[in-house]
């Protein structure tokens, strides 16, 4: 069966403009730091005021605290917002028992000469633009708004492993969601260490909930709507966002997560994935008309829990404040976790973007076809520069999620003509699990290893070519095996005869300049 691409997709990316900020290692004995850890107790004190959104303060309780220890805020792979900008009145008590100096961007060193120290400081919030919000950054409003994580909270660099509590104290009648630990004070939570703290967002205020079980583990649904909100079926939006559990749950038989939440926002934009829950702006304006947008958003973001957050790649430490880190595997934990949003979707039943698996998968080759830098940058070269500014690759911007997404799927058809379509891209998805969750990590050999392993089966021609290396996926060589092929014809992208203006264009400015430069 043929099926011809005939159109030139215009593609338009977003940009996240990222910087890397200059970085002071910080030298310490595990040996020590371990005698202190069972000692040392830290608590942590948020405090919303609506009478004042300009901001919110925090306060660090540490008992038994070392007597030279530093403070961090920690650097976010995908997103640094570089939220150490925005913190104001650095103070420790109590006063004139403690030297500190801010040694880097993001780092504080404080010299105590008492057990018993309390760090005050006030986040000040930039200023955002209302009607474009991203999801995940912080905001305060008159009804509720998003705090905590590493825009919030600094960690002890040299504990990192020890435990905290968390109170919020926020107005009346605001209610607090979070993938944090509940404890038996309302407004109290635990997190075991530093990873699981700078990882879990916290929604506060006037907002809907629903929960849910799953093999015995509860998941909540909160929804913030704006005064103005749109109604809309939100017990269709539940039963959805359940059956993408269920399904998701049903591929790994095994769940990386104590508890799970859904902080859905309306009026933001985007969405980020966290170990126990995940930031997804659903405008209840547009929710109706762009379900299967939504539901395609929502699969994703929740799979990466399990890909990208749990089995992630090996360059990615658990807690950190330097420069951001960058990983060559992002094509798998982002092109598969893009694969199996479009797949789990059709398992469920759910509204999928496109009707068929085939229209879906010509609509990735006719996107792949129209940007050069598909073919012309590795994958692995392509997730080194993924989240850094643009210019890193030239005049090439390829898509780590589209490459992964395609890969994903070749490697699919391999699979299941070398074992007669008994084993698939499930299994090798399971495996990568069971064998690279947790602090270990993976590397695109690994990869390589684990398809060979599920089907007994050379690929390493196919890594070599696609993955470390930059050629054009010979699409027809793998589509055959499910007795396919493609046919690719071009012409001049116009409208009324008149030539089309190319979108891809974009203005942006580099770090520490104001030249205005065009990408």
């Amino acid at each position: 069966m043929n099926f011809k691409l005939n159109k030139i997709f215009r593609i338009t990316i977003q940009i996240r403009l990222l910087f890397i900020f200059s970085f002071a290692i910080v030298s310490s004995l595990h040996i020590a730091a371990q005698k202190i850890i069972s000692k040392t107790n830290i608590n942590y004190i948020l405090r919303v005021d609506t009478s004042d959104r300009s901001g919110y303060d925090v306060e660090i309780h540490i008992s038994d605290a070392p007597k030279i220890f530093h403070l961090a805020m920690a650097t976010h792979n995908e997103y640094d917002d570089r939220y150490w900008r925005y913190v104001e009145n650095f103070r420790v008590h109590p006063e004139g028992k403690n030297n500190y100096v801010r040694e880097d961007s993001a780092l504080w060193k404080i010299i105590s000469a008492v057990k018993n120290v309390v760090i005050k400081y006030r986040i000040h919030l930039p200023a955002s633009n209302e009607i474009q919000r991203p999801v995940w950054k912080p905001f305060l409003s008159l009804t509720g708004g998003m705090v905590g994580d590493i825009h919030s909270f600094m960690y002890l660099t040299e504990l990192p492993q020890t435990p905290s509590h968390i109170t919020f104290q926020l107005p009346a009648g605001w209610q607090i969601a979070t993938g944090l630990e509940t404890t038996n004070k309302p407004n109290t939570f635990y997190a075991p260490n530093a990873k699981v703290l700078m990882d879990c967002p916290v929604l506060v205020g006037k907002f809907y909930t629903w929960n849910f079980s799953i093999k015995e583990v509860q998941h909540k649904i909160v929804y913030w709507p704006l005064s103005n909100a749109t109604s809309f079926d939100t017990l269709l939006l539940v039963n959805n966002i359940k059956k993408i559990v269920q399904e998701t749950v049903k591929l790994f038989d095994t769940i990386p997560y104590r508890n799970y939440t859904f902080l859905l926002q309306d009026g933001a934009y985007a969405a980020l994935e966290h170990s126990s829950s995940v930031t997804i702006g659903l405008p209840s304006a547009t929710f109706e008309k762009e379900k299967a947008d939504m539901n395609n958003e929502i699969a994703h973001e929740y799979f990466h829990a399990w890909n990208l957050v749990s089995l992630h790649p090996a360059e990615y430490s658990d807690v950190y404040y330097g420069p951001q880190e960058k990983a060559a595997g992002l094509w798998w934990s982002e092109g598969l976790s893009m694969f199996y949003a479009d797949l789990l979707l059709r398992r469920a039943n759910l509204p999928a973007d496109d009707s068929t698996r085939i229209i879906h998968l010509e609509k990735l080759i006719e996107s792949y076809f129209s940007n050069p830098g598909n073919a012309n940058i590795s994958p692995e070269k392509a997730s080194l520069e993924s989240n850094e500014q643009p210019g890193g690759l030239g005049d090439y911007y390829p898509s780590v999620h589209l490459q992964g997404e395609l890969l994903g799927t070749m490697l699919d058809f391999i699979i299941r003509d070398a074992t007669n379509n008994k084993r698939s891209i499930d299994d090798v998805m399971r495996k990568m699990f069971k064998d690279f969750s947790g602090s270990k990590g993976f590397y695109s050999a690994d990869i390589e290893r684990t398809v060979k392993d599920i089907c007994n089966c050379d690929v390493h021609s196919f890594f070599e070519n696609y993955v470390y290396h930059a050629n054009e996926i010979n699409f027809n060589n793998y589509l055959k095996l499910i007795g396919k092929k493609i046919e690719v014809t071009w012409a001049a992208a116009n409208e009324n005869g008149k030539p089309m203006p190319d979108l891809n264009i974009y203005p942006w400015i580099k770090r520490g300049e104001t030249i205005v430069r065009i990408g």
